[in-house]
């Protein structure tokens, strides 16, 4: 529980990064993220982005993350405001939904789970 707790806090200043925004990229353009599967409710995605790398400004739906290893990522958002983010292995997090751009700071990959959700079966 603890580990969620840093990775929330930390993430607490993406929460600024405003919603999902029908122009900016779709999360899985710029070779960032890999579907891992897909059906008409959820999408789950695999997230590696070595040390120094950039993934610019993308949009997710209402999703889960799931760390696997350690990071630390700037996450910007459309309002140009970002905010610094220590993740540890094993932290999973609720994530609105959000357009950001992602930068990896740190040393080490950032390697994570996302399932996005969708609109549920009508």
């Amino acid at each position: 529980m603890k580990q969620s707790r840093i990775f929330a806090a930390g993430a607490a200043g993406v929460m600024l990064c405003g919603i999902f925004s029908a122009t900016a990229d779709d999360a899985v353009k710029g070779g960032m993220s890999t579907v891992l599967f897909e059906n008409e409710r959820v999408r789950v995605l695999e997230a590696k982005y070595p040390p120094g790398a950039t993934h610019d400004m993308h949009s997710h739906p209402d999703h889960v993350v799931y760390a696997l290893e350690d990071a630390k990522v700037r996450m910007t958002g459309e309002d140009g405001k970002s905010a610094d983010v220590d993740i540890k292995k094993g932290a999973t997090r609720w994530q609105p939904a959000i357009t950001h751009k992602t930068e990896n700071i740190g040393t080490t990959p950032l390697h994570a789970i996302l399932v996005e959700l969708k609109e549920p079966a009508k």
